[in-house]
């Protein structure tokens, strides 16, 4: 005899009272069965997934903002193939303000160049330091000392490509 023909024998044996209360505790427990194996591990996953969404969303909002400030940049003038840097420089430096602050200015090749400001307002000289930065020159070292006029500071900076 198979298991299958055992379990329908003692089921056939049972009284009827004895099948309707296990056909009752049936009847409760397979939905919570179904709840706590199926909907609950379905629902802890939506609500992940739900998570991940909105994760997903703020990196594609600051991608959007990134390729916006890409699409700025690449509309600034880039200086001509032929300028030099320290004529980028001293060109900046005269659209913010600060070319009769400028010091030393030594350019090493066409990628590596160190100016020097004695005494310059910062907010100017910060626009400046944007300004190169956005034609592709990039801070390699700077010292910057408070300067004898509130607002000024002295500044040894040494910009590369």
């Amino acid at each position: 005899m198979t298991v299958s023909q055992q379990l329908l024998q003692r089921w056939r044996d049972l009284g009827r009272r004895e099948r309707g209360l296990i056909l009752a505790g049936l009847g409760v427990l397979l939905p919570v069965a179904l709840y706590l194996h199926l909907w609950q591990p379905l629902n802890a996953q939506r609500e992940r997934l739900h998570d991940e969404v909105q994760r997903l969303r703020g990196d594609l909002a600051s991608l959007h903002a990134d390729a916006a400030e890409i699409a700025r940049l690449r509309q600034q003038p880039q200086g001509s193939p032929g300028a030099s840097v320290e004529a980028l420089a001293r060109a900046a430096a005269a659209r913010q303000g600060i070319a009769d602050r400028l010091g030393a200015v030594t350019a090493s090749g066409d990628d590596r160049l160190m100016v020097e400001f004695p005494a310059v307002p910062f907010t100017p000289w910060l626009a400046w330091l944007g300004e190169l930065g956005a034609t592709g020159y990039g801070v390699v070292a700077c010292d910057i000392e408070l300067a004898a006029q509130p607002g000024e500071v002295r500044v040894q900076v040494t910009l590369a490509r």
